[in-house]
């Protein structure tokens, strides 16, 4: 029996508050981003696609929408948001599907959810052998200096106590005492050397204002070759 992912027991939550939070900042950067580079049923996956939001909106815009997330209620509600896409269970490194992606995505500091820089890695090689030539990766995240300086925050959402933590590279959320969400810190030369690694180029790198933290984070456009 597969153990629960760490947001299963707060997937409603987190389809109410999080998830809408940042789905304008998602959906701008796919039209300025990647939107401009594919055509009507383009093949776009959604990797930690969450509750299904962007989902929902990528088939609405008439693309065959993917979905990958390791969260089984997460992914229950996706499906109830996104009828027309497709989702899979599985860990973001090790996700396996037939269909090679004109286009991956990956936003709410998605990558930061890694266990570790080697986790990290497998992560972005198993994406680029799911691209198609000349496939785009898009994806935000977090910079070490903005955990460590806009992280640090507790207060009340939706009626849950919310507290935010970091210490040694680790970002915690921690929900009502109790549920505990772990990011990772990634450097810019960290998240560069993994994606060559990977074998894929940097198109654009630049800031992205964003919830939680709202500085520090990073919107990345790359493409495999």
């Amino acid at each position: 029996m597969t153990d629960p992912a760490p947001y299963d027991p707060i997937a409603s939550f987190y389809d109410r508050n999080w998830g809408h939070e940042f789905a304008p900042v998602a959906r701008a950067a796919f039209h300025t981003y990647v939107a401009p580079h594919l055509r009507a049923g383009s093949s776009v996956l959604d990797l930690c696609c969450g509750t299904g939001l962007m989902l929902a909106y990528l088939d609405r815009l008439g693309f065959r929408a993917y979905g990958v997330d390791e969260s089984a209620r997460m992914l229950e509600i996706a499906r109830s948001n996104a009828a027309g896409a497709e989702v899979q269970q599985a860990d973001m490194g090790s996700f396996s599907s037939e269909v090679r992606f004109d286009a991956v995505l990956s936003f709410c500091n998605s990558l930061n959810h890694v266990r570790s820089l080697q986790h990290l890695r497998a992560t972005l090689a198993n994406i680029a052998r799911h691209l198609a030539p000349g496939g785009f990766l898009l994806f935000d995240y977090v910079l070490p200096e903005a955990f460590e300086t806009a992280w640090e925050w507790s207060g009340q959402i939706d009626g849950h106590k919310v507290s935010y933590t970091y210490a040694q590279g680790n970002a915690d959320c921690i929900i009502d005492d109790v549920f505990r969400i772990r990011q990772i810190s990634i450097s810019d030369a960290e998240m560069s050397d993994a994606l060559s690694a990977a074998g894929l180029t940097v198109v654009v790198d630049s800031r992205i204002a964003a919830p939680r933290p709202p500085d520090g984070r990073r919107l990345v456009l790359a493409r495999k070759q």
